[in-house]
């Protein structure tokens, strides 16, 4: 990791163009997947996220672990290291509607020759469940968009286009 953490150069604030201080955590925050600390048995040259990035073939997976250890900062660098897009979205507060949006923007990528990598963070929250605040929510609203549905159309290894990674605390 390059830069002064502590100086007016770091290079989060270079990066984003954003004035004023930056956080020691988006300091301190790697840059590369070698510069991820302690998942090298991962992110390694021997490891299934380098073999993945050294292949250039990426397949579905879930990332597990306490917040604040590093899954969506892995998840970044691995669209990175790959040439790919990256889009996130959270279970907890995405829908259908979201989900949608988000595999109709990978499609304008992908048509552009770029792959999306599809970050979902909490994804084992993702299910047919009422958007919240919504008490207006009936499942029969949701007739023909089970989730999987579009996953399977847009996901799959013959298509290319969308990536997803999940992420579980």
């Amino acid at each position: 990791m390059a830069g002064d953490l502590f100086g007016g150069d770091a290079p989060a604030q270079r990066e984003s163009g954003a004035t004023g201080p930056v956080p020691l955590a988006e300091r301190l925050r790697p840059r590369t997947l070698a510069d991820v600390v302690g998942q090298e048995h991962l992110t390694g040259p021997e490891g299934t996220i380098g073999r993945m990035v050294a292949a250039g073939q990426l397949s579905s997976i879930i990332l597990w672990g306490p917040p604040g250890t590093g899954k969506t900062t892995i998840a970044r660098l691995l669209a990175e290291a790959v040439g790919m897009r990256f889009s996130a979205l959270s279970a907890v507060f995405s829908g259908v509607a979201d989900l949608r949006q988000a595999f109709a923007d990978a499609e304008k990528m992908a048509a552009a020759g770029k792959r999306t990598l599809l970050f979902v963070d909490e994804i084992h929250r993702m299910t047919l469940r009422p958007p919240i605040g919504n008490s207006s929510f009936s499942s029969s609203s949701l007739a023909g968009t089970y989730i999987p549905q579009p996953y399977n159309q847009f996901c799959s290894s013959d298509a290319g286009r969308v990536f997803p990674i999940g992420a579980q605390s």
